[in-house]
């Protein structure tokens, strides 16, 4: 089952690409055109989701592009933290 769309978020530092588990800790949230982090609305959603070996190869070329852009902004990249944001 896939997740989601609009929970499919997730945090640079909350993925563990290694060993392949990514912590659900955090929400962004978008209110009235602006967005936040926030804390999942119970506790159950703060858990820790085993990924795929799909997911990870998906997640690791994600972030080769996010690197690659990263260079090209140089100065003008603002790091929020972030893997992704659908």
């Amino acid at each position: 089952m896939l997740p989601k769309p609009r929970r499919n978020r997730g945090l640079l530092e909350d993925a563990d690409l290694e060993g392949g588990m990514l912590r659900v800790r955090r929400t962004l949230t978008r209110v009235k055109g602006k967005f936040s982090l926030g804390q999942p609305k119970t506790a159950k959603s703060r858990r820790s989701v085993r990924l795929t070996n799909l997911a990870i190869e998906a997640l690791r070329a994600h972030l080769s592009g996010q690197l690659q852009e990263i260079d090209r902004l140089g100065s003008l990249y603002e790091d929020g933290g972030l893997v992704f944001a659908l």
